[in-house]
């Protein structure tokens, strides 16, 4: 029998940065990262339930919903499409970029989880980290747990595994002092299956110094969380190890030449260091800088390049972009059918 669900389901998630541990995560190594202030809330309703006098396109003009946010919907156990009365309409409204290394994919499936359990006493994070970290398998197949982590749990996270590869990580929060990045992205070559695979096939080949360099990123996570931990402003010091890093990230093929000149140009506007963050091949990166004044102008030598860029600040367990205004906030709906209704839709 289907349980009994409220109107409107409704789950909410926040983006994500990567600093460090990209690729040695996947074999092992410790990461670190932090949740972004950039968030994504997912509502589903029953059709039944909206009102067809609202403004916007008819229901029955909203496509159905994409194959795999269905399969993500329905991947996690005791949290099935059942759950959900059907036909219904999924609304996702987000100011995640996509496809940029920014945990859309992982934002969408914690806001999912939240979503679909939002019917029972409310779950523990570690629930729903769980939950998410289910559904993430039908975006990236075998995924770290990192992203899904860093989307649920607010501020910084210092991750490691223990419990051999495919099992979730270990979350420790980390309470820093201020911290100012200048987050940017530039477009992305690939996406990140074909990137993970690039570098697992050269771990499988027996390369070993693969190996070390991912064993060597790892160690930059530890590095830069006893960075954090230390007495005295950790600019300096963390942008050294996010350059050391940067280094061996090209060194395994996953620089851009594009997201290079962004990164001189940070450096040379102040910034102490900067690497990529996340799969490679351009998308997502950072700099960090010693201030606000700094970043300001870190900031501004970013977005003279026609970048998209923010400043983003972290400060025990808070998160909060100070400059521009927030992101504009983008809005997708879709319609959620039962199966047989969902192929004779796409049929037609």
């Amino acid at each position: 029998m289907a349980m009994t669900v409220p109107v409107k389901l409704t789950g909410r998630a926040h983006g994500k940065l990567l600093l460090f541990g990209e690729h040695a995560a996947v074999y092992g190594h410790p990461a670190l990262g932090i949740g972004l202030p950039w968030t994504m809330e997912l509502t589903i309703a029953p059709v039944a339930a909206i009102s067809h006098s609202a403004s916007g396109p008819p229901i029955e003009r909203f496509p159905p919903l994409p194959a795999p946010l269905t399969a993500a919907l329905g991947a996690a156990p005791g949290a099935v499409p059942s759950a959900v009365h059907l036909p219904a309409v999924v609304e996702v409204r987000s100011q995640i970029p996509v496809a940029l290394g920014f945990g859309s994919s992982a934002a969408l499936c914690v806001a999912a989880e939240r979503a679909i359990t939002a019917a029972a006493p409310p779950p523990s994070a570690a629930s729903v980290w769980h939950g998410a970290h289910e559904r993430e398998r039908v975006f990236h197949g075998t995924p770290s747990g990192a992203d899904t982590g860093l989307a649920t749990y607010p501020g910084v996270g210092f991750l490691t595994w223990q419990r051999g590869v495919g099992a979730l990580p270990a979350y420790e929060p980390v309470s820093v002092p201020e911290l100012h990045l200048v987050v940017a992205a530039v477009p992305r070559r690939g996406d990140t299956k074909a990137h993970v695979e690039a570098v697992g096939q050269r771990v499988r080949g027996g390369d070993s110094a693969t190996r070390e360099t991912l064993r060597r990123l790892g160690q930059c996570s530890i590095e830069a969380k006893a960075i954090l931990f230390a007495p005295g402003p950790p600019a300096a010091a963390l942008g050294a190890v996010a350059d050391q890093a940067q280094r061996m990230l090209s060194e395994l093929g996953l620089g851009d030449p594009a997201q290079e000149r962004l990164l001189h140009a940070g450096r040379a506007a102040g910034a102490t260091g900067g690497k990529l963050s996340g799969a490679g091949g351009g998308g997502a990166c950072f700099l960090v800088c010693r201030d606000a004044a700094t970043a300001a102008g870190v900031l501004a030598a970013i977005r003279a390049r026609a970048a998209e860029a923010a400043h983003v600040t972290v400060s025990t367990g808070a998160t909060r972009q100070i400059a521009p205004e927030a992101r504009t906030e983008t809005v997708d709906r879709w319609r959620y059918l039962p199966r047989d209704q969902s192929r004779r839709s796409r049929a037609r």
